[in-house]
């Protein structure tokens, strides 16, 4: 008759007749029997209760999950306990940081970049599809400038504004004083000419410096100077009288300008002079001519330069064509026409004794 055995909850296997609580731990026996395996016999391929061999397999079922166990609790142990003393390690280092900034006084910022130097090639699309890279400094990555606030000490007083005057006014001004230098509508009044003069060139009337530089030249009411005529015909031709360098070739020419006659350099001023509308000028262009100042004597262009200088009213080439016509020199002896120029040379103001006031 097999036996029937029972299994408690500890795993041991006893046989129910003998008791029905293990007698090896004494808790009681799990509901339903073991039964023997088929073809073996009660109690055969069973280890016998209370043998090392029952009790070694006994515990090595019971401890390996008991091992597993322990050793996943372990490691999830061991990971939490590595996550909080990194965490810990974290909050230690940045109290440290701030604790340290706040002992020292000092505050940490972050630095700006410095202001970019080199050129940045930027591309710009062309006409043609074509493509052309020029430099270009990035206005973010340069740092502003910071206006320095001047200071003054005193008020800076700026001169009045110059009065603009009409060019009518001007040529009034040189008119009034034409009229007190030869008497014509005023009485004779070098002083009172000489201050229209003066006040009209002072003013900007660059005809205004031509005449006083011949009024230091010839020394009307004052005494002459030369340098003092040059630098008031210089003025003149830089405020734009070309004709004014009749006068600066007349100084060069009786050798007031340097000291020593130059006739060369004279011919030269005429000629600008001449070309800017001078007769004056044209009239000493043709007297170097009927000379030979400078140039061979030629008496044919001689009377050209007198007929255009007459032309544009100079007295003083009127009289040199009735000199001409007089004498026939470049032409025949024609004695009417000597005394109609010489008349004429009287009708346009040559009168001895007086200076000569330029009229362009």
């Amino acid at each position: 008759m097999a036996k029937r055995l029972l299994r408690c909850i500890d795993g041991h296997v006893f046989d129910a007749a003998v008791s029905t609580r293990c007698p090896i731990c004494g808790l009681d026996a799990v509901a339903g029997a073991v039964s023997p395996e088929p073809g073996q016999m009660p109690g055969e391929g069973l280890t016998p209760m209370g043998s090392p061999a029952s009790t070694a397999t006994t515990a090595k079922k019971l401890h390996m999950p008991l091992l597993v166990g322990a050793i996943a609790a372990g490691a999830a142990v061991a990971i939490v306990v590595f996550i909080l003393a990194h965490h810990a390690h974290q909050t230690t280092g940045n109290a440290s940081s701030v604790s340290a900034a706040a002992a020292t006084g000092t505050q940490t910022k972050a630095k700006a970049p410095p202001p970019t130097t080199a050129p940045v090639p930027v591309t710009k699309t062309l006409v043609g599809n074509e493509t052309a890279v020029r430099p270009v400094t990035p206005v973010a990555n340069t740092l502003p400038v910071q206006p320095v606030a001047v200071v003054t000490t005193k008020p800076v007083k700026l001169a009045p504004p110059r009065p603009v005057i009409s060019q009518a006014k001007l040529a009034a001004m040189v008119s009034k004083g034409v009229a007190f230098a030869t008497g014509h509508g005023e009485m004779p009044n070098d002083e009172t000419a000489i201050y229209w003069f003066h006040k009209a060139a002072r003013l900007g009337s660059a005809h205004a410096m031509n005449i006083m530089g011949w009024v230091y030249t010839q020394g009307m009411g004052v005494q002459p100077s030369g340098t003092t005529a040059k630098t008031w015909f210089e003025r003149s031709i830089r405020a734009g009288d070309a004709t004014a360098n009749y006068g600066l070739g007349m100084l060069y020419d009786n050798g007031l300008a340097t000291g020593i006659a130059r006739p060369n350099r004279a011919m030269k001023l005429y000629r600008k002079a001449a070309k800017a509308g001078s007769g004056n000028a044209m009239y000493a262009i043709g007297n170097h001519y009927l000379n030979g100042f400078g140039v061979g004597k030629n008496y044919t262009k001689a009377l050209q330069w007198f007929l255009r200088g007459a032309k544009a009213g100079s007295a003083q080439a009127m009289r040199g064509l009735g000199h001409m016509y007089l004498h026939g020199l470049g032409t025949p002896v024609d004695v009417n026409a000597g005394i109609r120029w010489n008349a004429a040379a009287i009708k346009a103001g040559l009168t001895s004794g007086l200076p000569e006031i330029p009229s362009h």
